[in-house]
């Protein structure tokens, strides 16, 4: 009967058997055999590897390289509990790790416990890959597994685990992750109890703003800006609060916490520099734009509540793209403003709109004589094909997102069958020797594929989520 840990081992990773291995001279042989911390203690003093015994260095290589793998990807993960099964894995497969940091140990000594083991796995697997004759992954760069707390708390706050625990909360404010590491503390933002105060919200607002579980960005900004009890330094207030919590937590996150619990989320963290921004706010700016443009080109007019929604997200575009769409508005067709917010200024196109506009509005007694408003300029490029090309990226962007995330799911539910599989194994009394040493590393290969593909799956879910907005943005799409 097969080895079943060895199939096992394929079924995960698709490794073909290692025919043709070309064996390593017997004096090197023994010499990186009594170097690597992994391969069996009683190859040492081989002079050649049956096939077995090479397929059993192979499976220690690949799970090695898959722990490798998903450091890179997160290095937090070194230093989280959910490494704690893994670390086991690979003390039991002889890899001389150094004690795991606790939980609430200092930044210092987590960082330093990270930088051990990815040197510790690096070293293994150039061994390795001495004696199979396999290439392993290049060698991480320093800087690559620098500790990046922006990184690292965007891996934390995009984890469905930490949506579960939102979901399973009694209270608003929780926190989660790593202490001195990527943790993150959620509380709702308080606001003042007086009516007469400009920090003041009533609930009533507030109500309205978080009681849609699915509503957009786009749509709880709407709502924000189209509600008369506020004043204007309150709609933005509201807005910003949204927007910072968003920066860190994604606004699907911060969404589902504000229909969850009723409230605006607050973040803090430890690390020393806050998170690039997204210019969602821009984004926003510019489609609430795009979408009165477009009404004004297809109706040839606006109610009140369209100039005052148009002139207030204004303030959330670039101060020289907001006067030149507004200008673009006022002296040329919605065409014109349209082009001006899809494309850079310094763009030929748009340099000839301004060109355009400057001239309008020194020559409005010529164009429109007496205050009689005639036909504005109409522009050469086409927004409508540029727009039209844009959707249809989007697309297939999307459909491209669609597919690798199904196939990551694939992935991911093969790994947790095999890893039921091994579980009813282990449990025979009866198993070989040869079979309970690869089952280490079958377990070892297992627990990092997870770690990497929960990473990868959240972050291609909430690209999809990205594309999805923008779509839902442009003509209703």
């Amino acid at each position: 009967m097969p080895n079943f840990f060895r199939i096992s081992v394929f079924a995960v990773c698709l490794l073909a058997a290692a025919n043709g291995f070309a064996q390593v001279p017997a004096k090197n042989l023994n010499r990186f055999l009594k170097a690597s911390f992994t391969a069996p203690k009683n190859f040492a003093a081989l002079e050649t590897l049956s096939k077995a015994q090479i397929q059993t260095l192979n499976n220690r290589f690949y799970a090695i390289e898959e722990t490798r793998r998903a450091l890179y990807q997160n290095p937090g993960w070194a230093v989280s509990a959910e490494f704690t099964p893994t670390a086991r894995y690979l003390t039991a497969l002889g890899m001389p790790l150094p004690k795991q940091p606790a939980q609430n140990a200092s930044l210092k000594e987590k960082e330093l416990y990270r930088q051990q083991l990815n040197q510790l796995l690096q070293q293994e697997s150039n061994t390795l890959s001495q004696i199979i004759q396999k290439n392993p992954r290049p060698k991480t760069s320093v800087a690559a597994l620098n500790w990046d707390g922006e990184k690292m708390v965007k891996a934390q706050a995009t984890s469905r685990q930490s949506w579960e625990k939102i979901l399973n909360a009694q209270t608003p404010s929780i926190s989660w992750g790593t202490p001195n590491w990527d943790e993150i503390r959620l509380t709702p933002v308080v606001f003042s109890g007086n009516p007469q105060d400009e920090f003041y919200i009533s609930e009533e607002v507030l109500d309205k703003i978080t009681e849609k579980a699915e509503a957009s960005m786009t749509e709880t900004y709407d709502c924000i800006l189209q509600e008369k009890s506020l004043s204007l330094f309150q709609k933005q207030r509201l807005i910003s609060l949204i927007d910072e919590a968003s920066a860190v937590l994604t606004y699907n996150f911060v969404r589902l916490y504000m229909y969850m619990f009723g409230e605006i989320p607050s973040v803090s963290y430890d690390i020393g520099s806050t998170p690039k921004p997204v210019h969602s706010l821009e984004k926003y700016a510019a489609s609430v734009q795009r979408r009165l443009l477009n009404k004004l080109q297809l109706e040839g007019q606006w109610s009140e509540e369209d100039f005052d929604l148009f002139a207030d997200v204004s303030v959330y575009l670039p101060a020289e793209q907001a006067r030149a769409v507004l200008a673009a508005a006022t002296y040329l067709e919605p065409q014109a403003a349209l082009w001006l917010l899809n494309n850079s200024l310094q763009d030929k196109a748009s340099q000839r709109i301004l060109n355009q506009i400057d001239w309008a509005r020194t020559h409005t007694q010529t164009i429109w004589p007496n205050g009689n408003i005639a036909p504005k300029h109409r522009l050469g490029p086409s927004f409508a094909a540029a727009q039209y090309e844009r959707v249809k990226a989007l697309k297939s962007h999307l459909e491209i997102l669609n597919k690798r995330l199904n196939n990551l799911l694939e992935k991911k539910d093969q790994a947790i069958r095999l890893e039921n599989m091994l579980q009813t194994r282990a449990q025979r009394a009866d198993m070989p020797e040869s079979e309970a040493s690869d089952r280490l590393a079958t377990q070892l290969f297992i627990s990092s594929r997870q770690a990497r593909l929960k990473r990868l799956i959240n972050e291609t879910q909430n690209n999809m989520q990205l594309i999805r907005e923008e779509l839902s943005n442009i003509w209703g799409e």
